[in-house]
């Protein structure tokens, strides 16, 4: 608003000046040549004053412009600190530390040891008969492992070998440990074996039992055996004419066959079946640990089986000796047991015949030989199933040549 006011009052002064300048003097006469330069003198110094002016006019003017330029920045920052709000100084804000809450379905896994078990046994290596060493059949070994112990507990000679499952051949049910062992230290445990007389592989499956019945070995659950393994090539199953015949370990040395062509190596009612074990089931669910030669005659009418032994050297007081009946869970066996021999080319003669059922109860034979003393003898054993019945398997325990 002052600006517009300014403005023309500055016009007005500029134009007076403008037009004071230029007005004649009608009063004063044409100037001689003597006053012409006074005259030039008093235009000089008019026009002096007059630039002066001029000058302090617009000193003046910059003056008053830069007074309302002034104002007119402090009236514009009055009308802005009237219209914002005011800002306050910043302060510090501090926030309660607070639990976050874990969600109800959340898991904590906290990390645990594993608590080292009590009965545990690591296997170091085999000390002899390593696996698939090739035996003899027949033959008596006695097999080596080198154990560690890595449980917490010690082994003492209150402990057990113990025979698990497989083929024992022939072996105890349990064995005596040897020594004590402390945690960390190493044992040698053995157990006596025979090598089956059957050709093929075999494989007899170890644990340790404790003092108080746990039975324990190898792996991480402790529940993992170590074993014996061997193989009987055929070529090694043969018998010596001059020892005492083993009829259930030599059996394989022998010629057998079935009404029904050859017989199984396991059970088979149908063909018959011969093997043998060291575990039989007898009569009255009686469980022996000696070696027994089981055998299934054949089926249908008149079935049998019969195995055909090379030939023995008999000697003065030798004995055959055997037991023999029906196996358990076998209600209906009944059969014939049948001994036959032959001298030389003569004719085949019977030494003996048993009948048996399942009746609780089991035959005893102790046959002596004498009278066949200085002769090469060839026995053969025999077994008729009395009819077409299915449940006809029997075991012969233990028979044998005995010499004195």
């Amino acid at each position: 608003m002052k600006n517009k006011l300014l403005y023309p009052v500055i016009s007005i002064l500029i134009f007076g000046m403008f037009l004071a300048a230029c007005i004649p003097d009608f009063n004063v006469r044409k100037p001689s040549e003597g006053s012409v330069a006074a005259t030039a003198a008093a235009q000089t110094l008019q026009a002096l004053e007059t630039q002066a002016w001029v000058g302090t006019l617009q000193a003046e003017l910059t003056r008053v412009s830069s007074e309302q330029q002034n104002t007119q920045t402090a009236s514009s920052a009055t009308q802005m600190a009237e219209t914002v709000p005011s800002t306050p100084a910043p302060t510090e804000t501090r926030i309660p530390a607070t639990a976050t809450p874990i969600p109800p379905t959340a898991t904590i896994i906290v990390p645990t040891s594993t608590p080292i078990p009590c009965y545990w046994a690591q296997f170091i290596k085999d000390i002899t008969v390593p696996d698939g060493t090739e035996m003899d059949a027949g033959k008596t070994f006695t097999k080596t492992w080198r154990l560690k112990n890595i449980g917490t507990c010690t082994w003492d000679t209150d402990f057990d070998l113990v025979f698990i499952s497989g083929n024992a051949m022939s072996s105890p049910a349990t064995v005596d440990f040897p020594d004590n062992v402390q945690p960390g230290e190493t044992v040698d445990v053995s157990v006596s074996l025979t090598a089956p007389t059957e050709e093929g592989e075999y494989k007899g499956n170890w644990m340790l039992r404790s003092d108080n019945g746990v039975v324990f070995g190898l792996g991480a659950s402790q529940d993992k055996p170590f074993w014996v393994s061997i193989e009987v090539p055929s070529d090694y199953v043969t018998i010596d004419p001059d020892k005492p015949l083993n009829f259930a370990k030599s059996y394989l040395a022998a010629n057998w066959s079935t009404s029904e062509g050859e017989p199984s190596s396991s059970d088979d009612f149908v063909n018959g079946s011969v093997y043998t074990t060291n575990k039989p089931k007898m009569e009255k669910d009686r469980v022996d640990d000696e070696l027994a030669l089981i055998m299934i005659p054949g089926s249908g009418d008149e079935g049998y089986i019969v195995g055909k032994y090379p030939a023995v050297n008999i000697e003065k007081g030798d004995r055959l000796t055997a037991i023999i009946g029906c196996t358990s869970e076998m209600p209906k066996c009944n059969v014939t047991f049948e001994i036959n021999y032959r001298i030389g080319d003569g004719s085949t003669k019977n030494l003996g015949t048993w009948a048996e059922v399942y009746d609780g109860e089991w035959t005893t034979l102790n046959i002596d030989l004498s009278p066949f003393a200085d002769e090469s003898v060839r026995f053969s054993l025999r077994v008729l199933n009395n009819g077409s019945s299915k449940n006809d398997r029997v075991f012969w325990l233990l028979p044998r040549i005995q010499r004195n």
